[in-house]
């Protein structure tokens, strides 16, 4: 089982490689590319895990207030999160 996960670890590795053109750098370069992309990711996980809650309740917030004109029956979550 390691040995195929590997292969496909190795496999995934050389199609970004491949695609991306780090095939020609140097392995600096592929380093500095590399942990660009990774910060990325990084950040964009963050934003989701962290931030997409309170966007999702706050947008279900200003729904209800638009088609209700109150917040009515959910005043603990949209006065709680501050919308």
């Amino acid at each position: 089982m390691p040995s195929k996960v590997s292969n496909y670890v190795r496999l995934r590795y050389y199609q970004y490689e491949v695609t991306f053109g780090l095939y020609m750098m140097t392995s600096r370069e592929k380093f500095v590319l590399n942990a660009l992309v990774i910060g990325v990711l990084a950040a964009l996980f963050y934003g989701v895990c962290f931030g997409f809650s309170r966007f999702v309740i706050r947008s279900l917030c200003r729904l209800v207030w638009h088609l209700f004109g109150s917040y009515e029956g959910v005043e603990e979550i949209c006065t709680s999160n501050g919308c």
